[in-house]
């Protein structure tokens, strides 16, 4: 950071604090014997935030606030939304069972179930966390329920949850991963709750990777495929149910 600097460090530094706080309990665990290093940029003039768990904990804030027409411009406070989001990452991607602490503890940390999961999830959980803990949060934002509905409408929601790992040209491109894994994780805590998500993220850390849907199955009843097809069903009726409603307003 650059001169005035110090007071967006200390304030970074409170935020995380708190988030830290607040995000342990829910997902029952911190990121071990790491202390997490946090880097305010202002090099760069967009709002984003960058975390690594391996070979140890940073986040890389991007010092500058979200512009009006971006999706992270639905906040209450940007920074704090930003911090919550990042962190969700770093206690999420480090959750892992006995096991691999030890052979983390040996050769360092080289192995963590959950950075192998697929981006919609690691990526929807921290949109799902930053909207749940904040006043803000994209997966309560009005731009997030536009792209899912015109998705619902044109036709452009994904077919399968293996849709969900592309990043498309077509709307919403670089965002897919958070935008329809956002929705279909708060769909998930509002189905089978809060305290759900943070099980999956347990159990998953505690099992052979790759057990997606084993993991799934214990948690949510029922495989990611079958649950993503009832969630892009429900979609598809709401995005229908809205249209109807406008028509009759003869909007």
């Amino acid at each position: 950071m650059h001169d005035g600097g110090e007071a967006f460090a200390r304030r970074a530094a409170a935020i995380a604090e708190e988030a830290y706080s607040r995000l342990v309990p829910f997902f029952g665990a911190g990121p071990g014997n790491d202390v997490v290093e946090i880097v305010c940029d202002n090099s760069i003039d967009g709002a984003n935030g960058l975390t690594q768990a391996q070979p140890f904990d940073a986040i890389r804030l991007f010092a500058f606030s979200p512009e009006s027409d971006t999706d992270l411009a639905r906040y209450d406070d940007w920074l704090r939304l930003l911090i919550y989001h990042e962190l969700t990452h770093t206690l999420h991607l480090n959750h892992a069972g006995l096991l691999f602490d030890i052979v983390n503890s040996v050769f360092g940390k080289s192995w963590l179930p959950n950075n192998v999961l697929p981006q919609w999830f690691i990526e929807g959980l921290a949109v799902y966390a930053e909207s749940h803990f904040t006043g803000g949060g994209r997966a309560r934002g009005a731009d997030f329920e536009r792209l899912l509905r015109v998705g619902a409408l044109e036709g452009t929601l994904p077919d399968s949850i293996g849709g969900l790992t592309s990043n498309p040209i077509m709307p919403p491109g670089g965002t897919w991963a958070y935008v329809f894994g956002g929705d279909f994780l708060t769909w998930l805590a509002e189905r089978h709750g809060d305290a759900a998500i943070a099980r999956f993220v347990d159990e998953y850390g505690r099992h052979v990777p790759l057990s997606l849907n084993i993991v799934a199955k214990r948690v949510f009843k029922g495989d990611f495929p079958t649950l993503f097809s009832a969630w892009r069903e429900q979609r598809l009726i709401a995005a229908q149910v809205l249209v109807g409603e406008r028509q009759r307003l003869g909007l």
